[in-house]
């Protein structure tokens, strides 16, 4: 008996002409694919078939995509299923991956980056067969565990969070190839006030700690500040697909948690997890939802730098029909001009970090030196903890977190314009 996986892919679409695409694209890589055209369709094929992995279009022509991840996830728990969206769609892929999708992938997909989301897709398949054993895990390596019995209760997806343990277990295993020592902790911690402060992304209160460390060989401060980038991997080519972490980092904020790495050279290398614990008051998180159900809009005229023209237009929508006027730079040589002509009139600067050229901090800068008291935030997908406090320091106003979450930019967007 061969224990080869075989790697099948279903891919559910009404464009039949992009299934086709697909198909051509996954079938020169070796991939084995099925292909629906509706939500019915795709139940009986995943039903027949069995597929390892479904990329499910967010819109079909009897239903949605979550409502099709739904049915799949009921029929089949450990099927794993990412999304396929449009810009516009953002929202309801974030909701997705709450309900328990794998991932999520914007059209115009890129084959550079479906092929890499299904390298790992199917290596957590392996993995879950393996279940971490000593095939995965040498015997050359210990696992020490310490966890905590009297836990509180998180709300969280199982199968999500075995995909956290698993990357970041699979991650120490490659940076200790002669052996170490791998730690896996939990235990209940409170996030102080003091604490959510520097880190703004948290808010105090009650969580459950999740810590996985080892003693491998540790990252240079260059690689720590990028290790959530979509494909940014220091392993060899065909060793990883650089979206392990990534991967890490979005289920992580899908669940309204916080993660925190800390490494060095020859010092190994720590992951921390926190995650919302239910006990957390009540009437704090009642008040918390209610700001975020009611965003409030504006009259202010809002500067958006943005080097990804779908995204760019989907914020200029999205800000225009809540009030606010909006100027648009694609990157950030126009957005430091557009600035310098019309300062006066600018009253916040939305700014994407990560950009061809000059780079968001970059540009940060030389808009501080036009004017001292523009308020900039910044927008990223893959901030780390020190990037967010070093932009801070850089003199930004706050911080936005992408994907956008549409009712917490909003809030985030009033909230700086209203701070004296």
């Amino acid at each position: 008996m061969s224990n080869i996986l075989k790697k099948t892919v279903l891919i559910v679409d009404d464009d039949a002409d992009l299934r086709n695409n697909l198909e051509d694209i996954l079938g020169d890589e070796g991939y084995i694919t099925l292909n629906a055209g509706t939500c019915s369709e795709a139940l009986s094929v995943v039903r027949a078939h069995k597929p390892e992995v479904a990329l499910l279009d967010i819109k079909l022509p009897d239903g949605t995509g979550t409502d099709l991840l739904a049915e799949i996830k009921q029929y089949d728990p450990d099927r794993l299923c990412t999304i396929v969206t449009a810009y516009a769609d953002l929202d309801s892929s974030l909701a997705a991956l709450k309900q328990g999708a794998y991932h999520y992938l914007q059209k115009p997909v890129r084959p550079m980056e479906l092929i890499a989301l299904l390298d790992r897709a199917f290596e957590t398949v392996r993995l879950r067969k393996e279940k971490l054993d000593a095939r995965t895990i040498p015997k050359m390596i210990d696992i020490e565990l310490r966890l905590y019995e009297g836990l509180h209760t998180i709300n969280a997806d199982p199968m999500q969070l075995e995909q956290v343990v698993m990357n970041l277990c699979l991650n120490a295993r490659d940076a200790m190839p002669n052996g170490g020592r791998l730690v896996l902790e939990t235990r209940n911690t409170t996030l102080t006030e003091a604490y959510c402060k520097i880190n703004m992304e948290c808010l105090p209160g009650e969580y459950v700690l999740l810590s996985i460390s080892d003693t491998g060989f540790g990252m240079e401060p260059e690689t720590l500040d990028r290790i959530f980038e979509p494909f940014y991997t220091t392993k060899k080519n065909g060793r990883g697909s650089g979206l392990g972490l990534s991967m890490v980092y979005g289920i992580v904020k899908s669940h309204r948690g916080h993660i925190v790495c800390k490494s060095g050279p020859e010092r190994g290398t720590q992951f921390e997890i926190y995650f919302p614990a239910i006990v957390t008051n009540a009437v704090d998180l009642l008040e918390k939802e209610e700001v975020r159900l009611f965003p409030k809009g504006g009259t202010e005229t809002i500067l958006v730098v943005d080097d990804e023209q779908p995204l760019l237009n989907l914020v200029d929508h999205m800000l225009s029909r809540f009030g606010y006027r909006v100027l648009r730079a694609q990157n950030g040589e126009l957005g430091i001009e557009l600035f310098r002509q019309y300062k006066d009139t600018i009253s916040l600067v939305v700014l994407d970090l990560i950009m061809p050229g000059i780079g968001g901090l970059a540009c940060l800068d030389a808009l501080l030196r036009i004017d001292p008291e523009v308020k900039v935030l910044i927008a990223s997908d893959h901030l780390t903890e020190e990037q967010a406090q070093k932009s801070i320091r850089a003199g930004a106003a706050d911080i936005i977190r992408k994907p956008y979450e549409w009712h917490q930019m909003l809030n985030v967007i009033r909230g700086a314009l209203d701070k004296t």
